[in-house]
């Protein structure tokens, strides 16, 4: 078993290994006999789900704001301001979570600022064409292309993901400058679990990585990488999921009923 599948594992655990383990004829059974039920239930709030996305005016105009935890004190919560202005917050991987590249691309400018000086061989010049009485040379050292390269690499990173939190769910938009484009999203009441993962290096740099876990797949759907203050994006998602859920369960049924059947379990 490979790394990633254990922290899936770990991530989606339930229940505690002092439980009585039961029967595997007897957890089939009753398997078998709660599903029809819990069909049932998935059936009326997926009714209610559609009636509350269809509540929402067509005419307004959506705020997009930046995800800072600033601006989400401030702002509030997407799932609260649905009927009056639309809020969608967006995330961007931090320059932070790119600092040793960016300390590789200084070393790297250095580098080509001495080595151009004493290896002019590395040193393309000429003239490069003449438009009427004007010339043109060309002076170009080769070895700014490595921090050039080394740059451009970090750009792809920082600006390749994005992920956008509104008040229907989550979606990461990975591939924006790539040749590849993926738009997975999950709703609120499909997710079974938020978690922040951060190194020591991380935690003091105040960002890291957020695991959000699917109820269908019972699987890591979306991997929020490098981005700012992991811990209050965890806290915003848990906030709007229990909210939406409570939105789920205004028809007179409670919230457990709720996350009972959508397959949300734990916090």
């Amino acid at each position: 078993m490979n790394d990633d599948s254990f922290e899936a594992d770990e991530f989606f655990q339930s229940g505690s290994s002092s439980q009585t383990t039961a029967s595997p004829r007897s957890s089939t059974a009753a398997d078998n006999s709660a599903r029809p039920q819990q069909e049932n239930l998935s059936r009326d709030y997926s009714d209610v789900r559609d009636d509350i996305d269809d509540d929402r005016p067509l005419d307004s105009e959506v705020i997009e704001v930046h995800g800072t935890a600033e601006n989400i004190q401030k702002v509030g919560s997407p799932t609260e301001n649905r009927d009056r202005a639309p809020i969608r917050y967006y995330f961007y991987p931090t320059w932070r979570s790119q600092l040793f590249p960016l300390l590789g691309f200084g070393v790297l400018c250095i580098l080509a600022v001495v080595g151009s000086k004493y290896l002019t061989w590395t040193i393309i010049a000429g003239e490069l064409l003449s438009i009427g009485s004007t010339t043109y040379y060309l002076h170009l050292p080769l070895l700014a292309l490595l921090p050039g390269f080394f740059l451009g690499k970090i750009l792809i990173y920082i600006y390749d993901s994005k992920y956008i939190i509104d008040e229907r769910g989550v979606e990461a938009q990975v591939g924006l400058v790539s040749l590849n484009l993926r738009q997975p999203r999950l709703r609120y009441e499909d997710i079974r679990g938020v978690e922040p993962n951060q190194t020591i290096l991380e935690r003091i740099l105040g960002i890291g990585s957020v695991l959000i876990g699917s109820a269908m797949t019972q699987d890591v759907e979306i991997v929020m990488e490098g981005v700012a203050n992991p811990r209050a994006i965890q806290l915003l998602l848990q906030g709007e999921r229990d909210k939406r859920l409570s939105l789920l369960s205004g028809s007179g049924r409670d919230s457990e009923g709720a996350r009972q059947a959508l397959g949300v379990t734990g916090d």
